[in-house]
């Protein structure tokens, strides 16, 4: 139902084109280009990287406008956000010198992805395929239907997504260094499940990389 819904959605939008609004805040006014209005632009320069870690890397933190670019491009579809995720990521990639042989993503189960419409992660990292020259590799296939990881406490996330990766990439050159991309990391029980199974297979480098992070609560 979902499927046909959305299938008349982009025949309604292809006959009567939408309003453009920004990407990040959702608002119509003083849009550039790149869909991103002045204001949310200056904001995330200066919320670029602040999110960062050694082991690690982030473009920013999982709340404000992010948040609700992360929410619009899942949930609202908003598919065209990915490129935008990939641009900022890109950037990131840039900015800290990393470079690697191929770049994966954190993928759907088959289920999750039919009831959505699409594997969010996997279509961020297809753009960033052509615009960053690093070559996307399908590596990974979730063969456990998860529970959604934000109703679980820290130690139910890492059981939760515990050998629900498999490795697939069967051909002969795999790399010694992958980028895995998701879009958001909170403990980092998914990330860590996906560079166990990437490590058996014998790749020796693996650079998890988000486009945001939620922020740890803070000791008393």
């Amino acid at each position: 139902m979902k499927v046909i819904k959305g299938f008349f959605k982009d025949v309604f939008d292809f006959i009567i084109p939408p309003i453009p609004t920004c990407v990040y805040c959702g608002k119509d006014n003083d849009i550039k280009d790149d869909y991103v209005c002045s204001e949310c632009d200056k904001t995330r320069e200066e919320l670029r990287f602040k999110a960062e870690r050694n082991d690690f890397f982030s473009c920013f933190y999982y709340d404000d406008i992010i948040k609700k670019c992360v929410w619009d491009y899942k949930y609202n579809r908003r598919e065209f956000i990915s490129e935008h995720i990939a641009e900022d990521i890109l950037y990131l990639i840039d900015k800290n010198n990393i470079n690697a042989d191929f770049i994966t993503n954190v993928p759907l189960h088959r289920k999750k992805k039919r009831k959505r419409g699409f594997d969010q992660a996997k279509e961020i990292c297809l753009y960033l395929d052509t615009i960053s020259g690093i070559p996307y590799r399908k590596m990974l296939k979730r063969i456990r239907n998860t529970s959604v990881q934000a109703t679980l406490t820290q130690e139910e996330r890492k059981q939760n997504v515990n050998n629900a990766f498999k490795f697939i990439y069967s051909k002969k050159n795999l790399g010694k260094s992958v980028i895995i991309i998701d879009d958001v990391y909170t403990t980092g029980a998914t990330i860590n499940s996906c560079k166990k199974e990437l490590m058996s297979a014998g790749i020796e480098i693996i650079i998890p990389i988000t486009f945001a992070k939620t922020r740890m609560p803070k000791k008393i």
